[in-house]
């Protein structure tokens, strides 16, 4: 099925593929496309003449309502124009993301979400799915590739005013313990695991992934998802919890635990 759903977006011999089921689950821009998706989808929807939103079990993007309305009018338009119009969102998507006003739509959209949930947070458990669990996911994926900080300089400023705390960050780090429930974590001593709700940052990472990292990172030191590392830094045997960022050239020395959220700097 996923084969015949990829055929049907592929243009003549020679024209690139235009698969879209490469993007990343839990990446951030899939937040922002569902809701940019929505608004799209439902403007394509009066131009066609009315279509709805494709319902969950069909198509091959149930939850994407810009994608879901292509696929139901691309029975009635000619396929070049189909073409086209998905063609012009992904570049849309794809600008949107790489200039300043497209990260400050991207970290809004999250930031709301995110805020509204933990003022409601003792509702949410780990059977809490939707956009509560994909803003929480995108906002640690954030914190886990540096894009982001839990606290981050102020260019110009100096003393306690040159640091601002992103807050909506902590409360994803936070509202992650609700919506995680325990399971086995491999990697203990003997072939053992560890019974936790936060997996190893180098969770199914290989030689590449390691060497695109950029860190070393010496057998007995415990990194959890979330927390980044910069390339050039030292990681003897020590741990650094989810959320905190260690900058580049710095050792994280033996036996040394760096906090949830801690901020560690350049050539530490």
């Amino acid at each position: 099925m996923r084969r015949k759903v990829e055929r049907a977006y592929r243009g003549k011999a020679g024209d690139k593929s235009m698969s879209y089921t490469a993007a990343a689950k839990n990446s951030p821009q899939k937040i922002l496309g569902k809701i940019l998706g929505k608004i799209l989808g439902k403007i394509l929807g009066k131009i066609l003449g009315g279509f709805s939103t494709a319902p969950a079990s069909q198509g091959p993007f149930p939850r994407d309502a810009l994608f879901s309305t292509a696929w139901q009018v691309r029975c009635t338009v000619k396929k070049c124009i189909l073409d086209k119009f998905l063609a012009a969102a992904q570049t849309f998507y794809g600008s949107l993301l790489k200039n300043e006003d497209g990260k400050r739509s991207m970290t809004h959209a999250l930031e709301t979400i995110i805020n509204a949930a933990f003022e409601d947070r003792a509702s949410i458990n780990p059977r809490t799915s939707g956009e509560i669990r994909e803003a929480v996911d995108a906002a640690l994926h954030l914190l886990d590739t540096g894009h982001r900080r839990v606290a981050e300089k102020i260019p110009g400023k100096v003393g306690v005013e040159s640091w601002k705390v992103n807050q909506w960050l902590k409360k994803a780090v936070l509202l992650s313990f609700r919506l995680n429930d325990m399971e086995l974590i491999s990697g203990g001593p003997g072939g053992s695991s560890w019974w936790d709700k936060v997996p190893s940052k180098f969770d199914g990472w290989g030689a590449k992934a390691h060497g695109a990292a950029g860190f070393r990172s010496v057998p007995g030191c415990i990194v959890r998802r979330s927390a980044y590392v910069a390339p050039g830094a030292i990681l003897m045997p020590s741990f650094i919890n989810l959320g905190a960022y260690v900058d580049a050239g710095t050792m994280v020395d033996t036996w040394v635990t760096v906090g949830s959220c801690a901020q560690i700097g350049k050539n530490v």
